[in-house]
């Protein structure tokens, strides 16, 4: 009796990881879209009689995007509505679909988020070219080339306003007041200034 019951064991598990998700449509969009994804699914159970039973959204690693709604239209497909923040980070983005039934389904790297600014080769390769608008009003675009090097964000007393790594392709400035800052990357100091 103990080997049946270990048998339908391993039989269920492996059922539950038989489920993926296949395929996503569309498979990219810009930061700041609105936009509905359909989801396909491989051993799923999406269509569990409610809207409520399943949840869609993107992740890329601790940063999480919530659908509006996700809605099955069968077990194996689901869509979901998304406004993509712009400040979402660039690049890949795995698409989850979790259900009661069968937790997270995941589709890693299934969806790409591009940014709106469009860069000419030029731009993209002109290393003077670091930031611009300049005067600065409510964003900071960054060259692109600049994604994962170290920044920091002084005052004109030298203060440290922000700092880290550069994740999305600018820097947001909106709440800050009119004035000279001072913009350190790769320990070069540039001058920005805020209207």
């Amino acid at each position: 009796m103990r080997y049946f019951a270990l048998a339908i064991l391993l039989f269920s598990s492996t059922l539950l990881s038989a489920q993926s998700i296949t395929s996503v449509t569309p498979n990219s969009a810009y930061a700041g879209d609105s936009l509905t994804l359909t989801i396909m699914g491989m051993g799923t159970d999406f269509e569990q009689g409610s809207m409520t039973y399943n949840t869609v959204y993107l992740r890329q690693g601790s940063d999480v995007i919530n659908g509006t709604a996700a809605s099955p239209t069968s077990d194996t497909e689901i869509m979901g509505f998304f406004n993509i923040p712009l400040s979402s980070g660039l690049g890949l983005w795995d698409v989850i679909v979790w259900n009661i039934s069968q937790g997270e389904i995941i589709g890693s790297n299934t969806f790409e988020i591009k940014s709106k600014l469009t860069y000419t080769k030029d731009i993209a390769s002109n290393s003077d070219l670091m930031f611009y608008p300049n005067p600065v009003h409510d964003a900071m675009n960054l060259n692109p080339m600049l994604i994962g090097k170290k920044f920091r964000l002084l005052d004109i007393d030298g203060k440290l306003l922000k700092s880290g790594t550069v994740k999305y392709d600018r820097i947001d400035m909106s709440s800050m007041e009119i004035g000279l800052y001072f913009l350190v990357i790769d320990n070069e100091l540039h001058k920005v200034f805020k209207d």
